[in-house]
């Protein structure tokens, strides 16, 4: 059998190629940090003396994030007049807490403005709508990928 010299460089060639490695899959960017968000809502209902059976309902609200990488921040909102609960969020609102007693209440907001976890309460009564009262800001790295957990019930 001969062999051409154009045949036993095709030859060289392919055996060549049949070894190389399989190219590598690209690699993937690592995953973002992830944190988790959510209010704690405790009791604070004192009973009033005069009236014990008069009590409005109160609750201290206390905003918390929870790091996937460790490390717990929490930040007071204050008090709450009247019966809170977790609501349905809606975009651009994280977390949603309503809170209503007689007539009155109001809804605490939770967004990421920026590079900040901004809260802020809407008051609102019978007679309308009050100005947004800022309970705090929190700083937050903006590469956090952010999970709320807001039960609604």
């Amino acid at each position: 059998m001969r062999v051409s010299k154009s045949g036993a460089l095709a030859l060289v060639v392919t055996i060549g190629c049949a070894s190389a490695p399989p190219p590598r899959p690209p690699e993937q960017p690592p995953e973002p940090p992830r944190a988790t968000l959510s209010i704690r809502l405790v009791d604070a209902t004192e009973a009033d003396p005069a009236s014990p059976e008069e009590a409005i309902p109160r609750s201290t609200a206390t905003l918390i994030v929870l790091h996937e990488e460790g490390g717990r921040e929490e930040q007071p909102l204050g008090l709450l007049d009247g019966a809170c609960s977790h609501a349905a969020a809606e975009a651009p609102d994280l977390i949603v807490i309503r809170c209503w007693w007689a007539g009155a209440g109001g809804v605490l907001r939770v967004r990421r403005i920026g590079e900040e976890l901004v809260a802020a309460f809407v008051g609102s009564s019978e007679s309308g709508e009050l100005p947004p009262e800022e309970r705090a800001r929190m700083p937050l790295r903006p590469e956090i990928r952010l999970d709320a957990i807001s039960p609604t019930y």
